[in-house]
């Protein structure tokens, strides 16, 4: 048995993703008559992401940059996070933290300068959006 997990992408949907897929296993098995083999969604979550115009994302920034001395970079990360329900629902939402490593290791940090610098900057953006 193989197991393997497929994120979706902005725009993608999961019709997409099973379809490849499939296509994927047809083109092994035309390759191969001795291949067998199925495919069985389980789990399906949206992708998430915000419009870099988006309010919450310039408010923000604009927090992080007086700060920081300049504004965060906007970035892309694969891991699914709960921001995609928020967003979902309707929830300006937006993925903002300190640095650190080891998510979810045994040895897992952050910078506690960057944690109070976060807080901060969270506290100012939290102040203005919900004016």
């Amino acid at each position: 048995m193989l197991q393997l997990e497929r994120r979706t992408i902005p725009g993608e949907t999961i019709n997409d993703v099973e379809t490849q897929l499939q296509t994927l296993l047809n083109s092994l098995r035309q390759a191969d008559p001795a291949f067998q083999a199925t495919a069985r969604t389980i789990l399906v979550r949206d992708a998430f992401e915000v419009a870099e115009d988006a309010p919450i994302v310039q408010v923000l920034r604009h927090h992080a940059g007086l700060l920081l001395g300049n504004e965060p970079p906007l970035i892309g990360a694969t891991p699914w996070m709960d921001s995609a329900l928020l967003a979902a629902a309707g929830i300006s939402t937006v993925v903002f933290g300190p640095g650190g490593a080891g998510a979810h290791a045994v040895v897992e940090w952050a910078d506690l300068q960057q944690v109070e610098q976060c807080a901060d900057i969270l506290f100012a953006t939290i102040q203005e959006f919900c004016r």
